[in-house]
């Protein structure tokens, strides 16, 4: 076998580099472009795989249309504030237990569909990724979980605090401690509650890709996100990105769903549906469906492009704290000796 010349094994070397080239650090504004260029490449795969099991994001959306606001909005107490504060925390409960879970399936599925065909084309991996299972779609879920009740569990045990201290303020069941749990309640979702969310999706934002590349447990892949994102080794933290990519697809999502829903209004479909199959007893349950159309639209389209910013994210803090990219290229470097070696 002929011996390559200098030429052809400096053509070899930087084909190598070239093959990882998107794993390198990125400024904030050139890692959404890039994020939404490589989301292009697998935009058609990603929504023809994530289609059907998003449906389970409209299955949550539908019934908390249809039974969570209308237990929130509609009572039976008849001026009864005991009963009415019941109510209210049942179908709370309800919402955490049934609507969210199904929620979070559907991002989580969406989720890790999409890592697996982009991680290995920001890699320059030359085989083709492993299917989805389902146990990775189930453990991003369980994260998505966990990382909404990071950001938003204070506001939630504010509500919750609010509702007691009301509860016990009808029964006369109040003192000095429900008053202050009541006081102390407003003044969390007044101020702390409302900066924790998006300080919460900042701080875990890549706890999703984590799980899925690293196949960490949903605790841990927080706490790997955390330490990924915050300011280390003279490299500042990774906020500004997820700041302006959550800024754009907010406004993206509001003129897209708003645009479907002033379609829908538009030829009354929904209040059609409802009257069409309300005789059959389908016809809350219908317009329910049509009424989470647009957010399942905008869901279906959008969480990819998300992912797709994460995933680049993670790369790059990956190669700023632990110089990543050069421990691909060692990895090269070895398995190409050894298999001259061999």
């Amino acid at each position: 076998m002929a011996r390559a010349t200098p030429l052809e094994s400096y053509a070899k070397r930087m084909g190598a580099l070239e093959r990882r080239s998107l794993v390198r650090a990125y400024a904030a504004t050139e890692l959404v472009d890039t994020a939404l260029s490589l989301y292009q490449k697998v935009a058609r795969p990603v929504l023809k795989a994530t289609a059907v099991p998003m449906i389970l994001c409209l299955a949550g959306l539908t019934f908390y249309n249809t039974f969570v606001l209308n237990g929130l909005f509609t009572t039976r107490a008849g001026g009864d504030l005991r009963i009415e504060a019941t109510e209210i925390m049942v179908t709370m409960g309800t919402a955490l237990g049934v609507a969210l879970p199904l929620l979070a399936l559907g991002l989580g599925s969406s989720m890790a569909a999409t890592v697996s065909k982009l991680a290995p084309l920001v890699r320059g991996d030359l085989t083709d990724p492993p299917p989805v299972g389902g146990g990775a779609a189930l453990r991003t879920a369980q994260t998505i979980l966990l990382v909404i009740a990071a950001s938003c569990g204070v506001a939630v045990l504010s509500g919750i605090g609010i509702l007691a201290g009301a509860y016990a303020e009808r029964t006369g069941a109040h003192n000095v401690a429900t008053d202050a749990v009541t006081a102390l309640s407003w003044l969390s979702l007044a101020t702390v509650a409302w900066i924790l969310i998006p300080v919460g999706l900042c701080v875990f934002a890549v706890a999703p890709v984590v799980c899925l590349l690293e196949s960490a447990k949903p605790l841990a892949s927080l706490r790997r996100a955390r330490k990924l994102m915050r300011t280390a080794r003279g490299q500042s933290n990774a906020y500004g990105p997820v700041v302006g990519a959550i800024t754009v697809l907010l406004l993206v999502g509001f003129g897209l769903g708003g645009s479907m829903e002033f379609i829908l209004g538009a030829f009354g479909l929904q209040s059609l549906i409802e009257r069409t199959f309300s005789p059959f007893g389908l016809g809350e349950l219908l317009s329910g469906v049509v009424q989470a159309l647009p957010t399942y639209v905008t869901l279906w389209f959008l969480t990819p492009i998300w992912t797709s910013v994460v995933t680049l994210l993670y790369f790059d803090r990956r190669v700023r704290l632990e110089a990543y990219d050069i421990r691909l290229l060692t990895e090269d470097i070895l398995a190409k000796q050894g298999a001259r070696g061999r």
